[in-house]
């Protein structure tokens, strides 16, 4: 559409009436917009205020979960363990740290010597709990990502057992001198 100056004052009329109703109708739309906006924004701000209160029923203190110190402790665990607490367990074995010392840090130096992942050479599997190997598993996968999350797990607890020996070793020979 073009606007011509030398246009006859009824089609100047007839491009002004035109020009109101496209910003009546612009006018429409932006309050149409700033509504869907508004509604969105409540959503976002319910869900948020419930996403707040499940976090808020879940423990806080992590010191008081972890190490797991005995295989009651598994045992108790894996019950706590739910599809809907799943994930968070997962969020917070990863916020431990790298995962050789989140092993050490979830586990107890005791049970990392008792417990494999196939429960082979006479120690106990970790596949008993599978709830918290899932979770482990899971944890893993996050982030470590390239290489297969059983293998990792499989060498981050070889990893901890080995420096748990060092540690004694250190200790006692500290102890003899």
């Amino acid at each position: 559409m073009r606007l011509s100056f030398d246009a006859p004052a009824s089609s100047n009329a007839d491009l002004l009436k035109r020009m109101e109703q496209m910003e009546a109708n612009f006018e429409k739309k932006m309050d149409e917009m700033r509504s869907h906006l508004n509604d969105a924004l409540a959503t976002q701000a319910a869900l948020t205020k419930q996403l707040m209160r499940m976090v808020s029923d879940k423990p806080d203190d992590n010191s008081a979960l972890f190490p797991l110190e005995s295989v009651e402790d598994i045992v108790k665990m894996e019950q706590r363990i739910t599809p809907d607490s799943k994930k968070y367990q997962t969020n917070t074995l990863l916020t431990q740290a790298a995962i050789t010392k989140t092993i050490r840090k979830i586990f107890s130096d005791d049970l990392l010597e008792s417990h494999n992942v196939d429960g082979k050479n006479g120690k106990l599997s970790l596949r008993a709990y599978p709830q918290v190997l899932s979770c482990l598993l899971e944890a893993i996968q996050m982030s470590e990502g390239g290489q297969p999350a059983e293998k990792v797990l499989r060498n981050a607890i070889g990893c901890a057992k080995n420096t748990n020996k060092m540690k004694n070793r250190r200790t006692k020979a500290v102890e003899e001198t």
